[in-house]
């Protein structure tokens, strides 16, 4: 089964290093299974990088993105991992509460259930309107009392995801004395984003417990969709760039059946998991699918992020070269400046040393800059570039937008 975090980064999880107590669920499951800390989500934003996570393909080639008026609609023509599963004779479902995941955006595509209902905008409290893995847990459970084995199952959890509203006790766990006042209240600080992952940590614990007392063979995979932004570089929350904040998420497999206890240091990308998960339960992967089976461990490769916004990254071993334009406004549906008037920009960072992404080496390693740009043009210009149909924004998906941060209120 998948599980979908959204917006969680990687270092904010124990097992990759952060040393406030947010995960200890997830950490132990990943110290029993498969770590991957440098994995990379495709783009910094849900609606470009779930259908990387589907298809195995990049968001260059599926052409699912947010530049244009309307919400981009998955192709019929893509091959999803629901629907290998499907067309194998497993019974599949997914549970989704996020409304860039409607199923009128054809993310539905081979799952026999694909819950995406509105969550959220109604109840007595904000954690009561925002919450949404207790709910999971149990729409979840209610399906699987009814399916049969096997089964592919879809979990995507927005509590992580802005704003940040954890139920007590963990709106008070992880205090920040010097936040500002003004973020917590926007529902968007520090200390209530950990408490938030704290939450839903232990809501995958209930959940990972349940599942595995049904079906002790179920191979779970946990990871997020995209990071979090919170100032470094100069923003917040998500979708703006494709600095290490907002697009290395965790990767972690995890089979109670088997005690593997392995870290794997290479980066990899989310197309990678659905050949993976394909190849561990014996089924072959389409040939439409661009990324490896991880099983194995046949030597690193580059991973390419990007697509939107005429931005792109290439991660290859220690060395990240991040191209992009200098946009005055990044607003998913703020598209007021011409992107096509203003020169590149590029970047080069030492992710060993510079983790951070502090020190731009583009001018002092030029030559080691240009090898990664060739790279990075070359990929992008063998993209597939489908241009997807986009479906109206209609009032009901801008209200949640809006309420999700997404649009400006006028």
């Amino acid at each position: 089964m998948l599980v979908v975090i959204d917006a969680l980064r990687a270092d904010h999880l124990g097992i990759n290093g952060f040393t406030e107590n947010t995960s200890p669920v997830i950490d132990g499951l990943a110290r029993r299974g498969v770590n991957f800390p440098r994995a990379y989500s495709h783009e910094s934003y849900t609606m470009a990088s779930i259908p990387s996570l589907f298809t195995s393909r990049y968001p260059v080639d599926h052409g699912v993105f947010h530049d244009r008026p309307g919400v981009d609609k998955l192709s019929e023509e893509e091959v999803t991992i629901a629907e290998v599963f499907a067309d194998s004779g497993y019974a599949t479902a997914a549970f989704v509460f996020n409304p860039h995941l409607a199923a009128k955006y054809n993310f539905g595509q081979g799952f026999d259930l694909y819950d995406s209902s509105k969550i959220g905008l109604s109840g007595r409290t904000p954690s009561e309107r925002w919450e949404t893995a207790k709910r999971i847990e149990t729409k979840s459970l209610e399906w699987l009392a009814t399916a049969d084995d096997p089964f592919f199952l879809y979990l995507h959890y927005r509590d992580v995801h802005v704003p940040y509203v954890p139920p007590p006790p963990y709106d008070a766990m992880f205090p920040v004395a010097d936040e500002d006042p003004r973020a917590k209240k926007r529902g968007e600080s520090w200390s209530l984003y950990k408490g938030a992952i704290a939450y839903t940590d232990a809501q995958v614990g209930k959940l990972v417990a349940a599942i595995t007392a049904r079906s002790p063979r179920t191979l779970f995979v946990i990871t997020a969709d995209h990071g979090e932004a919170f100032g470094e570089h100069g923003r917040r929350r998500h979708g703006n760039s494709l600095y290490e904040e907002e697009v290395r998420v965790p990767l972690i497999f995890y089979d109670p059946a088997h005690e593997l206890r392995v870290v794997r240091g290479e980066a990899v990308g989310l197309v990678d998991v659905a050949p993976t998960l394909l190849d561990l339960v014996g089924l072959p992967v389409p040939p439409t699918m661009k990324g490896r089976s991880l099983r194995l461990a046949d030597g690193a490769r580059p991973v390419f992020v990007g697509g939107a916004h005429g931005r792109g990254a290439i991660v290859d071993g220690d060395l990240k070269l991040y191209r992009h334009k200098k946009l005055r406004s990044l607003q998913i549906y703020d598209r007021r400046t011409d992107a096509a008037s203003l020169p590149f920009v590029e970047e080069l960072y030492d992710l060993a040393s510079d983790p951070a992404e502090r020190v731009d080496l583009s001018e002092k390693r030029a030559e080691a800059a240009a090898e990664l740009r060739s790279r990075l043009l070359a990929f992008e210009a063998t993209a597939a570039g489908r241009t997807p149909d986009a479906e109206p924004l209609d009032a009901e998906t801008i209200e949640r937008l809006r309420a999700l941060g997404y649009m400006d209120e006028n």
